[in-house]
């Protein structure tokens, strides 16, 4: 067995990740780096209608960037919870794979996001854009 998460104490089979079946099981590389992750984050910006940035080695970054990328306080927040949801997602899917066996289709992700987000601030916030509406433009 080889230790990867050797600050927490975990053994772990394989440092494959399991999401994409190549690199490393790292933070960085499961929400930015795996093939999986860069995909879903360039769909996202697509719909939000940013561009992803060439450079982004962390999680760390990625916030930075987040807190930079936007002059208006409810496209910032609405991106945020954005991000929330899809780290989430591919944490659940990360998790899905690793602990339960299961085969998840990957290319549901997308539209996991999109809707978990829309439940969420339609009901938590004075959002109130119709589905069409929200699927066209989130911002």
């Amino acid at each position: 067995m080889v230790q990867i998460y050797s600050h927490q104490g975990l053994d772990i089979n394989s440092i494959i990740g399991p999401n994409c079946g190549i690199a490393g099981d790292s933070r960085d590389h499961i929400f930015l780096h795996c093939s999986l992750a860069t995909s879903l984050w360039r769909k996202i910006c697509l719909w939000v209608g940013i561009v992803w940035p060439a450079q982004m080695d962390s999680t760390d970054d990625l916030f930075a960037w987040i807190d930079n990328a936007f002059r208006n306080k409810v496209h910032s927040d609405r991106f945020y919870c954005i991000t929330a949801a899809t780290l989430w997602w591919m944490w659940r899917l990360h998790n899905d794979i690793v602990h339960d066996a299961r085969e998840v289709r990957k290319s549901d992700l997308f539209d996991c996001v999109r809707l978990v987000v829309f439940s969420w601030l339609k009901s938590r916030s004075k959002f109130a854009p119709d589905w069409n509406t929200w699927l066209c433009n989130p911002m």
